[in-house]
């Protein structure tokens, strides 16, 4: 009658069981001592330590306890598919004379009254 299926209405999730919270535990205390560690490293460790998961458990496991890797990530500063890169101009300009080359600066200074 309302469009909401019953289904949904009495759902309860499940939880992790008892070795993914272990797992889970020694990873976080894992990246406290090394904050490079990923999931490859991640489960290495936790092979050394006698559990045996996969390598999508181990990333589903650090997802859920929000746990990422520091390493470099993409260079967003490079200069990307610029369509037009404008030249320098003044680079073989000899400047002998007041006046010759103008330049403008559009520093924002904040003033008491706004103005």
């Amino acid at each position: 009658m309302l469009s909401v299926s019953r289904g949904s209405v009495y759902y309860e999730p499940k939880g992790e069981n008892e070795q993914n919270l272990a797992m889970m535990r020694l990873m976080d205390a894992h990246i406290l001592e090394e904050p490079t560690a990923g999931v490859l490293t991640m489960q290495s460790m936790l092979r050394d330590k006698g559990y045996h998961a996969g390598y999508e458990r181990v990333r589903r496991l650090m997802r859920k306890a929000c746990i990422r890797a520091i390493y470099p990530r993409r260079h967003l500063t490079v200069l990307g598919q610029a369509k037009y890169v404008h030249p320098y101009l003044l680079r073989d300009l000899e400047i002998h004379r007041p006046g010759q080359v103008w330049a403008i600066d559009i520093t924002y200074v904040p003033l008491q009254k706004g103005l």
